[in-house]
């Protein structure tokens, strides 16, 4: 993300950037230990399996057949591709 902000505004995205990496890393276990305990221990992995793929294709989709990243995000695709 540091390469598609202002040099003044580096400090600001990587701070929120880890505020929120923090967050999920504290609250993340706590939330899915509750989430097994009232739908299931299945259920939850089966969701986080989902989310993952949901993930994984979109990283697909952003980054070109060589491996290098967009710069600026996800280009459009065409029917050709």
């Amino acid at each position: 993300m540091n390469e598609l902000v202002a040099p003044s505004q580096k400090g600001l995205i990587s701070g929120a950037f880890f505020f929120c990496w923090g967050i999920g890393y504290f609250a993340g276990p706590l939330l899915l230990g509750w989430a097994g305990g009232a739908i299931g221990y299945p259920v939850g992995f089966t969701g986080l399996a989902v989310l993952n793929l949901m993930q994984w294709a979109a990283i697909y989709l952003c980054v070109d057949n060589r491996g290098h990243e967009w710069p600026g995000g996800c280009p459009e695709r065409t029917a050709s591709e």
